[in-house]
């Protein structure tokens, strides 16, 4: 009969940080192995890793034989995201006087609904908030989903 030999496998570890707002951590390959073993009866295998905190979509490639060497092979997707984020967009160049509109795009990337009573805006320094402007503003963002404001 045949054996199984462990042969080499990589699995990104986090390192601790001083803070957790901090993003640093831009690792491309968070997992890779020559050798995982499938179970008997499924043919599957279940591995852990811990992404980078990168924001982007990490491909997912795998290749397998069996016994009688036929061969087979798969690619997936797995993305990482923010559970909520906010999107600005802040003009390139302003001039002395301008009024600057910020359009803003809030997202919710978790399958909870966030229904807030009230979102706060402020300036700070070398910028004012108009007096006609809301400063407070209720939301409410559906699962995975997105409001402009």
């Amino acid at each position: 009969p045949l054996t199984f030999k462990y042969v080499r496998e990589y699995a990104h570890q986090i390192k601790s940080k001083s803070k957790v707002e901090d993003r640093t951590d831009f690792t491309e390959t968070v997992f890779w192995s020559s050798g995982i073993k499938t179970s008997t009866d499924q043919g599957q295998a279940f591995i852990e890793f811990t992404l980078s905190e990168s924001i982007t979509s990490f491909a997912v490639l795998a290749d397998a034989f069996n016994v009688m060497g036929a061969l087979g092979s798969t690619t997936s997707i797995i993305t990482s995201v923010e559970p909520f984020s906010v999107d600005l967009k802040i003009p390139i160049e302003v001039t002395v006087g301008d009024k600057i509109l910020l359009p803003a795009t809030l997202v919710n990337a978790t399958a909870n609904i966030i229904d807030s009573s009230s979102l706060e805006v402020w300036s700070g320094s070398g910028l004012r908030l108009s007096a006609s402007e809301n400063k407070a503003f209720g939301i409410k963002l559906e699962p995975y989903g997105r409001g402009n404001y």
